[in-house]
């Protein structure tokens, strides 16, 4: 099994996990966000939509990947707190 600072991996798995899915939403809605308007050039210039349009697209998109990263996040934690063996 493997250990850091002197601890299982059951331990301080779920908090590595759950700041690397911060961490992605973050930085993914950050990057996203800031391309967003280049990105979305031509919609712009053909269509007179408010540009929130184009920024909330970006969001939406990586809050549905939190989401999915946190029902990822709960079954491992699952999986840890109920370890399902094969041989009882």
């Amino acid at each position: 099994m493997s250990r850091a600072f002197h601890s299982p991996l059951k331990d301080y798995a779920p908090y590595i996990f759950s700041g690397l899915i911060l961490w992605e939403f973050i930085t993914t809605t950050a990057i996203s966000g800031c391309s967003a308007f280049t990105n979305a050039e031509g919609y712009i210039r053909q269509f007179a939509h408010p540009l929130l349009i184009y920024s909330l697209r970006v969001t939406l998109l990586s809050l549905i990947n939190l989401g999915f990263a946190f029902i990822l996040f709960l079954k491992q934690r699952s999986w840890y707190l109920f370890p399902m063996t094969l041989w009882r």
